[in-house]
């Protein structure tokens, strides 16, 4: 049983790992013509997110990060409700 489920979890990263190198070659690519067409900065962090957010897509929702953004701007939105209303919580011997 314990095999089997390993051998499972393999076949499931090595998918992943697949997805993953194609998503960072995609931003790579990205980069690449950002520097072809003449541009001499670049903001990194907007590309790393992007490439994060598309691993996560891929991975999780089988989905790319354009087809996915409405799910991570809700799951943002839902996050910041969530603090809100915690930040109002009272629960006795909490303070």
């Amino acid at each position: 049983m314990m095999e089997a489920l390993r051998d499972l979890l393999f076949l499931v990263m090595k998918s992943y790992a697949g997805l993953m190198v194609e998503c960072a070659k995609k931003m790579l690519q990205s980069l690449q013509n950002a520097v072809e067409s003449g541009q001499t900065e670049v903001e990194i962090g907007e590309y790393m997110t992007r490439v994060s957010a598309d691993i996560i897509s891929r991975t999780e929702f089988d989905s790319s990060y354009e087809k996915g953004k409405q799910i991570f701007h809700l799951l943002t939105e839902l996050q910041s409700l969530c603090h809100q209303a915690t930040r109002h919580l009272c629960l006795p011997g909490s303070r």
